[in-house]
């Protein structure tokens, strides 16, 4: 399932909506821990993972990254295309300006990241996660939102097809 935000009580002004799904917030079930592991894909290059750890205009394509604290790590102008991050703290991470499709997220904390123009069209969410942390102010300074291009989007927090 693609994700993207909690927009509830949020307006959407012009927004290119084209395959994109309104959906209200679910709840799924937590508890599943996996083993924490590296899996660096092979553009990725020799990198130091662990709390602010510089991987700013790296191709981390299909690297994953479970159960590690990455708060503060740099991931400005990345392709995180196919990267997985599960059960790990992002917390004041930086994605300003990386391209985020197909990047898979589940069960992180977000708390303080910056998705300053970042591309965020088509991350998935593994299902654990069903509403992703990202608060109405980080998704308002994706390029994908200033862009108004919401393509391959799931949009939490609407309710009754209605939107504030």
């Amino acid at each position: 399932m693609t994700a993207i935000a909690n927009l509830q009580s949020r307006a959407l002004p012009a927004a290119m909506i084209v395959g994109a799904l309104m959906l209200m917030p679910a709840r799924a079930s937590h508890g599943d821990t996996e083993t924490p592991r590296v899996r660096l894909g092979r553009w990725a290059g020799k990198l130091e993972v662990g709390p602010g750890m510089n991987a700013a205009g790296r191709h981390l394509r299909d690297s994953a990254f479970v159960g590690q604290n990455l708060r503060g790590a740099v991931f400005d102008g990345c392709d995180l295309y196919g990267v997985r991050f599960y059960q790990s703290d992002l917390s004041r991470a930086s994605f300003r300006g990386a391209h985020m499709t197909g990047m898979i997220l589940g069960d992180c904390k977000l708390d303080g990241a910056d998705f300053t123009d970042a591309v965020i069209n088509g991350i998935l969410s593994d299902g654990s996660q069903p509403d992703l942390p990202l608060s109405a102010e980080q998704f308002m300074s994706t390029r994908s939102y200033k862009r108004k291009d919401l393509s391959n989007c799931v949009i939490w927090g609407f309710e009754g097809g209605k939107h504030a």
